[in-house]
């Protein structure tokens, strides 16, 4: 939490708990010399539970940093996008990984899940939503797509 403090608030979309998160891993980032490029067009309010978002975004730019943790200063990057496209959400972070942070099991090309990973699955499955995971050589993507709730509940499981 004290971590949390000591970080400047950035306006990086219209929403605020979007420009929390953000604002503390884009910090984060910038003193590990990785650049953080967002491209950001949602509501100020949408029907997503704060905890939800707060954990998807926090653990998908957790496993960003960790991947491109250790570049040379000019080639770590993180690229996050997060759109609105009428009752969905589409977030989607492709990071560079940098060498000896391979994503992928050397065996057989699938991507190892992480508690982070397994986390944004469960978020996108109570959303009826779905999380792509790949890595191409040195670029790691994830996406992830939610759909809004039909109603007020904010992501309630009833019904």
């Amino acid at each position: 939490m004290k971590d949390m403090d000591d970080f400047d608030l950035r306006k990086v979309s219209r929403n605020p708990v979007l420009d929390s998160v953000l604002s503390y891993y884009i910090q984060r980032a910038e003193e590990a010399k990785i650049k953080v490029n967002c491209d950001i067009n949602v509501k100020e309010d949408y029907l997503f539970d704060i905890k939800d978002m707060t954990v998807l975004i926090g653990n998908a730019m957790e496993n960003a940093l960790k991947a491109a943790a250790g570049c040379r200063d000019d080639e770590a990057y993180i690229n996050f996008m997060l759109k609105q496209y009428r009752r969905s959400i589409l977030i989607k972070i492709e990071n560079k990984v940098c060498p000896g942070r391979l994503v992928k099991r050397a065996s057989n090309n699938k991507i190892e899940k992480s508690y982070g990973l397994a986390s944004i699955e469960m978020i996108a499955e109570k959303y009826q939503g779905s999380v792509e995971a790949w890595q191409e050589e040195d670029l790691f993507t994830l996406r992830v797509v939610l759909n809004m709730p039909d109603d007020n509940r904010k992501g309630s499981d009833e019904g």
